[in-house]
């Protein structure tokens, strides 16, 4: 019972309230809730400027694999020419 009356008497009091403190707490969740907004905008562009450079570490790693490979498949490919041309000759 007495859990009821407390509950009442909240809800009252809500409706007691004066508009200039209801206003006043309204403006004050307002900006809380504009703070949390503006705070999370800006992890949001935080984690992005993190993930755009690990990408970017990235891709740059892998380019410098697939050169090193290009490097290679280059070499391996002289080497290729020079024993078919060894091949054609001895024929």
């Amino acid at each position: 019972m007495s859990t009821q009356k407390g509950s009442m008497s909240s809800g009252s009091t809500r409706k007691r309230m004066k508009p200039e403190v209801q206003e006043k707490i309204g403006d004050e969740a307002e900006s809380q809730i504009v703070l949390v907004q503006e705070e999370g905008l800006r992890l949001i562009k935080l984690g992005l400027k993190k993930w755009n450079s690990i990408f970017l570490l990235i891709h740059k790693e892998q380019v410098e694999k697939w050169q090193e490979e290009i490097k290679e498949l280059r070499a391996l490919d002289a080497s290729n020419e020079e024993a078919n041309a060894l091949l054609q000759n001895a024929r």
